[in-house]
């Protein structure tokens, strides 16, 4: 590791102890908890900096965190046999990616690579699993945006496979234009 990385991980150790109540905040499917629900999520965060090109995760590695991104941006994506990379998502502020390690033990099956520096929130496995089976609320609200999530990836799908080009590339400049809306812009 680089002093500039073993410098900036140790401050955002020491500097972002005092950040971990707005780790969650934003992010939709935490919202609607309670503020002792709030602070139990809290008390399971651990704040990490990674920078531009470095891995978060890695296919074969043991899928153990979930990651809600508080700056930066982050691509997930896998490797084709060819060799060509397929994106999965870009992951954006306040958004989550590694949900799927609290759902079952495994491994990764992707690429997490940060697009620019970053700030993220880890929660681990265990520590998440035993609070959703503490509080039952909290799985439903993720279940609701794992959905959305779903249901978008696989409006993309159907463009991908269905659309001319033409249309594609017009989704895909829309989405950037707005990318706060919550329902598609065209239909």
């Amino acid at each position: 590791m680089d002093k500039r990385k073993s410098i900036s991980h140790h401050t955002c150790e020491c500097a972002c102890k005092a950040k971990k109540q707005d780790c969650i905040q934003t992010v939709p499917i935490f919202q609607s908890l309670t503020a002792e629900q709030m602070g139990k999520v809290h008390s399971l965060i651990h704040r990490k900096q990674f920078f531009h090109g470095e891995m978060i995760y890695r296919p074969g590695k043991r899928a153990d965190s979930f990651y809600v991104l508080k700056s930066g941006k982050l691509r997930v994506y896998r490797l084709l046999e060819s060799g060509k990379e397929q994106l999965v998502r870009m992951v954006n502020q306040n958004e989550f990616t590694g949900e799927l390690a609290l759902f079952k033990k495994g491994v990764y099956e992707a690429f997490a690579q940060p697009q620019s520096d970053c700030s993220i929130c880890a929660i681990k496995h265990e520590d998440f699993r035993e609070l959703l089976l503490e509080r039952p609320s909290i799985s439903i609200e993720m279940l609701g945006a794992i959905t959305n999530r779903l249901s978008t990836s696989e409006q993309q799908a159907a463009w991908a496979t269905t659309e001319t080009v033409r249309n594609r590339l017009l989704h895909f400049l829309i989405s950037l234009i707005d990318s706060t809306e919550k329902k598609p812009l065209l239909n």
